[in-house]
């Protein structure tokens, strides 16, 4: 259940009304997200402006890959804890579903050297931003310039993580186990 109030689809604004009515089967958490931000459209709306483009290389002055950005936003969603962000899938038509759920093994043998380093500096942000040294930016040199450091660790830091962990704070999605009540034991 979501945190903040979730205004009826229609009393938004058209720009959140447009995102929850048009959101497809790949972005599950649209229609929440829409309905969260009607007291603060424009929030959602410049992220938005500024997230997309990056993230798909569509417009922006981007430098990385769009599937090295993808199985990178896909790994972290595990470490957020937002279950719509790793179900999304945003760029379908370079990441083969094997490959997006494979994500969290490692991907030892299906990703190549410079995808499974940035996989592996995104984890270390994730978990422990603090222990990253020289030796993980030596790594990080052997696959990508500076620009694309740059961008890889602003993406990371400031979208991938930060806007996952927004999420799964104001618990937008409804998350239930499968699994049936266990049983009580009295003895």
């Amino acid at each position: 259940m979501s945190r903040l109030p979730l205004a009826e689809p229609a009393t938004l604004p058209d720009s959140l009304r447009r995102m929850h009515d048009e959101s497809g089967d790949n972005t599950p958490l649209l229609p929440h997200l829409a309905r969260v931000f009607a007291p603060a459209p424009e929030l959602l709306e410049s992220f938005i402006d500024w997230y997309f483009p990056w993230h798909m290389n569509d417009g922006a002055p981007t430098r990385l890959p769009v599937r090295t950005k993808e199985l990178v936003r896909l790994r972290l969603a595990t470490f957020s804890g937002c279950q719509a962000c790793k179900t999304a899938r945003l760029a379908e038509d370079v990441i083969p579903e094997t490959e997006a759920v494979g994500v969290d093994d490692g991907g030892k043998t299906q990703y190549s050297p410079s995808e499974r380093a940035a996989l592996a500096f995104a984890e270390k942000m994730a978990l422990d931003h603090f222990s990253i040294g020289d030796d993980d930016f030596a790594v990080l040199r052997e696959h990508f310039d500076d620009a694309q450091i740059l961008e890889l660790v602003v993406l990371t830091g400031v979208i991938y993580l930060g806007f996952g962990r927004a999420l799964s704070v104001l618990q937008l999605e409804e998350v239930s186990c499968p699994l049936p009540p266990r049983a009580s034991t009295t003895a």
